[in-house]
């Protein structure tokens, strides 16, 4: 259905435009001119989501603009028409994983740079050593390697700000979780870093002039350069794995994304269905009391009239009603569901493969088995329950105009995605519990390796005579080289842990680097004869051995206790999703306890089954409610979608009736009304951590970034009160919006308590 009208140009007010299936929202956006005659830019937003689109639809937009030619009709001009079509969930997240694969493409990229810049800087470093004062060729090699070295680190900035921004719009959809949110800001963390600003100020004057750059300190630029180079290697290796870790656990969490929407989807379309099916039942009823009072009053011809131009009849009723369901357009929506189940078991497919490939490979990671077997359990499950094919029939049912029998279908439909959305979960959460668990006992292996590396070290401080010169010492320096080497084993097992903390780990491999040096001078020292430099060094490595031991043991103990950390320290939407995994499954057992009671009667296992069932269910409703004080007592006032604490009484009402053995059909569809209802309120609790969270980083993109790397302290401050101070349209919209927010706020606190003004009057706002 195509519709038209105007757009304000000025105000950027919204208009809605209506269509067949619901209406569209758009706006004008300022936009910069275009410098080209007879021409002009405009942008327009749109919002859709009033169409009720579903994957597979096409909008296409035109735009036509009128000129003020007088006298005669005015001309018209028409843009391109723009044709959208809307993706399935499953496209959109296959994009993403596609776009994600390009980035870690472009990460091996770079450190391919990074290695060859290595091995240039470390050329130029022995030849400094050789010559101090370089010739014309070699200062123009230094400043060739400290040119790429610049601009390889603004290409890895690019890259991590694409790869948040890509994480951001999944979070939009709701397609990701905060935690992979934080692990992109780590791995933004690890790739932004601003390259030392003394190199930058070194690369603006060898371009404004070359000559006037002191060859030593062109020296000195280098030897900075290098130690620079190796801090970028450590956290481009530490990008990598994390980047890895994050495309496995993105994998699932999309993945687990998808059955969640599916599952509010179709709670939504049975409710629907049984809507349409009571309007089926009411509707004969009504029509035969219409009737009766038609023939009661059919002699009165001005009655009659009244009849003819007064309320409708039932059908013509139902055809006004815009918020009556349409059963042709539910059965659309249904098939389109079906389609997207098929895409979930493609992808579920896909990804059994993928990891069997691996193990045959043998890129074996932590958690693997595991994952796939798992998966290969939900593969199994979703391919059997499109065996049945309720969600076909359902639409089949509805395009017969049968919506009673299509309700019991989609619930039925309903309560297998259920029991797939709980194996789904349960498969992300071991797999990540398996990646820790395999962290920990790796942190703990390295500390015991280092303890033993510290008792033989203590052996040879104990054996450093006063004097060298009289003593063979070279059993000493041999025993302290093979500690060394055992150090630099150890470093090189735990810079193969980086995916989980990144950060602390890269300080816990600074720490083996010093440790590795201090034994290195130890070495020398001994080789050298050097009695009391070698007891100095052997005791400081000794200290610093046990120092990292310490280290080490802390980390395992950090991570073990994020693999284990209680429901209280969770987020809201952590503990909704923790507590419909639950119901998920509950849900699945109640059937069964059903079927059990109608086949076996009120057996010793049906008793059981019954009483176990109670109390899990009481257990659920007990950490509703205390999710619900949780919520309650939330210092910004901001409550979840849906009433929790009504929520709570619906699952005791539900427990009771299990533990009685009242299982009945009415029974089921209120558990699984309750596991929708805790799915939107999870989602409610999602975008509300992803706005605050949105509204935060645009206020720090504004104003905390201090600029290029070649800014001076002072020029950098002046850059930040420039942006402070710029005009508000000029500023994103996230920010337009937060500031329009605030002063709304503000407004609001003075109509409650309006300041007196002049002569007694009410003051005002400026």
């Amino acid at each position: 259905a195509w519709a038209g009208g105007a757009l304000d140009l000025a105000g950027e007010s919204w208009t809605d435009h209506a269509l067949g299936n619901g209406a569209l929202r758009a706006r004008a956006v300022p936009a910069d001119g275009d410098d080209r005659p007879l021409r002009a830019r405009l942008r327009v937003a749109v919002e859709t989501a009033r169409l009720g689109l579903v994957p597979g639809d096409v909008l296409e937009l035109v735009a036509e603009a009128a000129d003020n030619r007088r006298p005669g009709p005015p001309g018209v001009g028409r843009s391109r028409t723009l044709r959208l079509q809307a993706p399935s969930p499953a496209e959109v997240v296959a994009q993403g994983e596609q776009v994600r694969q390009e980035r870690q493409s472009e990460l091996v990229e770079a450190r391919r740079r990074s290695r060859d810049l290595d091995a240039d800087l470390d050329r130029l470093t022995r030849e400094l050593m050789k010559n101090p004062v370089p010739d014309w060729g070699r200062q123009q090699e230094m400043q060739d390697a400290i040119r790429r070295q610049a601009a390889l680190q603004e290409e890895l900035s690019r890259i991590a700000d694409q790869l948040q921004q890509e994480l951001q719009d999944l979070a939009a959809s709701q397609l990701t979780s905060g935690e992979q949110l934080q692990r992109a800001d780590e791995l933004a963390a690890l790739l932004g870093e601003r390259a030392d600003r003394d190199l930058a100020e070194m690369l603006r004057r060898l371009a404004e002039d070359s000559d006037q750059v002191d060859p030593q300190e062109l020296a000195q630029a280098l030897r900075e350069a290098t130690r620079g180079q190796k801090d970028l290697a450590r956290r481009l290796d530490a990008a990598l794995a994390l980047m890895e870790r994050l495309q496995r656990e993105q994998q699932l969490e999309s993945m687990t994304a998808l059955v969640e929407q599916m599952l509010r989807r179709q709670q939504e379309l049975a409710d629907r269905s049984r809507e349409l099916a009571g309007q089926a039942e009411t509707e004969p009823q009504d029509a035969q009391e219409r009737e009766g009072a038609a023939a009661e009053q059919g002699e009165q011809s001005e009655q009659g009239e009244q009849d003819e131009q007064g309320e409708p009849s039932a059908q013509e009723g139902a055809q006004q009603d815009p918020a009556a369901p349409d059963p042709q357009e539910l059965a659309r929506r249904q098939e389109a569901l079906a389609r997207e189940l098929e895409e979930l078991r493609d992808r579920l497919a896909e990804a059994v493969q993928e990891l069997q490939r691996r193990s045959e490979d043998g890129q074996q990671s932590p958690g693997a088995e595991q994952t796939r077997e798992a998966l290969e359990q939900a593969l199994q499950q979703l391919e059997q329950q499109m065996q049945q094919g309720n969600m076909d029939r359902a639409a089949q049912e509805l395009a017969q105009l049968d919506p009673e029998t299509a309700a019991q279908l989609q619930q039925q439909a309903m309560r297998d995605l259920g029991s797939l959305y709980h194996v789904m979960l349960q498969t992300q959460q071991a797999m990540q519990a398996a990646m820790q668990m395999n962290q920990v006992s790796s942190l703990r292996g390295l500390a015991a390796d280092l303890l033993a590396i510290s008792a033989r070290q203590e052996d040879i401080a104990d054996q450093v005579p006063a004097r060298l010169r009289d003593v063979r010492s070279t059993d000493l320096t041999r025993r302290q080289h093979r500690l060394q080497k055992a150090a630099i084993g150890v470093r090189d097992g735990l810079a193969r842990l980086m995916e989980e903390s990144p950060q602390r780990i890269m300080r816990l491999l600074d720490k083996l680097d010093g440790l590795i040096e201090e034994m290195g001078y130890g070495v020398r020292a001994l080789e050298d004869g050097q009695a009391a430099m070698a007891q100095r060094h052997t005791r400081e490595s000794l200290a610093q051995t046990n120092r990292t031991v310490i280290g080490l043991l802390t980390e395992a103990n950090m991570t073990s206790q994020s693999s284990g950390g209680s429901s209280s320290q969770s987020s809201a939407s952590e503990q909704l999703q923790q507590l419909a995994r639950e119901q998920a499954k509950l849900n699945g057992l109640t059937e069964q306890l059903r079927q059990m009671l109608a086949d076996r009667g009120l057996s010793q296992e049906a008793r059981a089954q019954m009483q176990r069932l109670g109390q899990a269910q009481a257990e659920q409703a007990a950490r509703v409610r205390e999710l619900e004080e949780q919520e309650r007592v939330r210092p910004d006032g901001e409550r979840l979608l849906g009433d929790l604490q009504a929520m709570g009484r619906d699952l005791e009402g539900i427990a009771e009736e299990v533990s009685g053995g009242l299982v009945s059909e009415e029974t089921l569809v209120r558990q699984e009304r309750i596991l929708s209802r805790m799915l939107d309120a999870r989602n409610a609790a999602r975008r509300r951590d992803y706005s605050a969270r949105r509204e935060s980083r645009t206020a720090d993109e504004l104003f905390g970034d201090p600029g290029p790397a070649g800014l001076a302290p002072g020029q950098a401050d002046e850059r930040r009160a420039r942006l402070r101070y710029q005009p508000l349209e000029k500023a994103p919209l996230e920010y337009r919006d937060l500031v329009r927010r605030y002063f709304a706020g503000l407004d609001s606190l003075r109509r409650l308590d309006p300041p007196a003004g002049r002569g007694g009057q009410q003051g005002e706002l400026p």
